[in-house]
């Protein structure tokens, strides 16, 4: 994994090894940044990047996938709105319905687990 910031530099890299899922075809894994990587700085924004390496190395022909994210301030409307201590149905709903992809799939992963 590579995250990178909004002029290209590259800030974090991690080799991550995804754990055997055995005979499922389908599974979600989680994972993290190593816990000595720097936190990310409130509101910046960084491009990941995920590369499968598919053999000994990687390839250009291995798949990768890239995406965005911007750190903001963890929001103190979802208390108001919701309560002190919301449901996570309603906790999930309200992070959908603001655009916290990221917050709910950690929160939808975790629940699996």
């Amino acid at each position: 994994m590579i995250v990178r910031s909004e002029d290209g530099s590259d800030l974090r890299k991690a080799l991550i090894s995804i754990p055997d899922i055995g005979t499922r075809p389908h599974s979600f894994v989680g994972f993290r940044l190593p816990d000595e990587a720097e936190p990310m700085q409130i509101d910046q924004t960084y491009q990941w990047s995920l590369s499968f390496i598919c053999g000994e190395y990687f390839t250009l022909n291995d798949p990768t996938i890239t995406g965005w994210v911007r750190r903001v301030e963890a929001p103190s409307q979802i208390e108001q709105t919701l309560g002190v201590e919301p449901s996570a149905e309603m906790e999930a709903q309200w992070l959908s319905e603001n655009g916290y992809w990221y917050d709910l799939t950690a929160r939808v992963i975790a629940a699996m687990e």
